[in-house]
């Protein structure tokens, strides 16, 4: 009896009606990103960069100002420069 069972509920298995097909993503959701654009999507290293960049213009900044700076005071000291009449007497 119960082999009678069994084989009626495999033939039940056997012609039931098909699952309905599943539609699968365009890419596998599993796959990382690849190891550069991913380093370059976080926001540490946008902090990063906007430091380097910030620390950059500050330092050309200074080195601009310092030289200017210099050629004011030896203007100041040394007087106005010389006139072209003065270099060809």
């Amino acid at each position: 009896m119960a082999n009678g069972l069994r084989l009626e509920e495999d033939a039940r298995a056997r012609t039931a009606a098909p699952a309905p097909s599943l539609r699968l993503p365009e890419r596998d959701m599993r796959r990382k990103r690849p190891p550069l654009l991913s380093f370059l999507l976080r926001t540490e290293t946008v902090r990063r960069l906007g430091r380097i960049v910030s620390l950059m213009a500050l330092d050309f900044v200074g080195v601009y100002a310092a030289i200017l700076t210099a050629l004011v005071i030896k203007g100041a000291i040394l007087g106005p420069p010389c006139s072209r009449s003065r270099w060809w007497r």
